[in-house]
């Protein structure tokens, strides 16, 4: 059994067979667009660190049998629909540039002795304010 694992352009020790002493097995591995032979940084533990019980040297590999590279996984999660504010359906009319339409108030009972002017300008649409449009906005969301 070999002690390298060719993984693409990756030579790889077999963590079976390679221990502490695989220093001078490096000097004979060349990569290319390198002119010095040093093993992948990614495979290496930290000189610092306690591996299986013993002090880890810079050329103990890390046992690979372990890790386990797994795509990314995207779910897709269907959010609940949002319900559109009875109260403002039945108040609000939407317009093709976006602004609210609404009715006057006073205009439904009571107005006998009202003039007949005031029930006209009554009957004229009225607009939502700019500053409670983003507030309808999110009271209507679909409109």
């Amino acid at each position: 059994m070999s002690f390298l694992l060719k993984l693409g352009q990756r030579i790889l020790f077999n963590p079976v067979v390679a221990h502490s002493s695989n220093k001078r097995l490096f000097q004979n591995i060349t990569k290319p667009f390198s002119t010095k032979a040093t093993p992948h940084p990614l495979l290496l533990t930290n000189y610092y660190t306690q591996k299986n019980g013993f002090q880890s040297s810079p050329f103990h590999f890390i046992n690979l049998t372990h890790v386990t590279l797994t795509p990314p996984v995207f779910i897709r999660c269907k959010s609940t629909k949002m319900k559109t504010h009875s109260g403002a359906k039945k108040r609000f009319r939407v317009l093709g540039n976006g602004k609210f339409k609404r009715s006057k108030a006073g205009k439904r009972h009571l107005n006998t002795g009202v003039s007949r002017s005031k029930i006209r300008r009554l009957s004229e649409p009225a607009y939502a304010h700019s500053s409670q449009m983003n507030h309808l906005k999110k009271l209507m969301p679909y409109a």
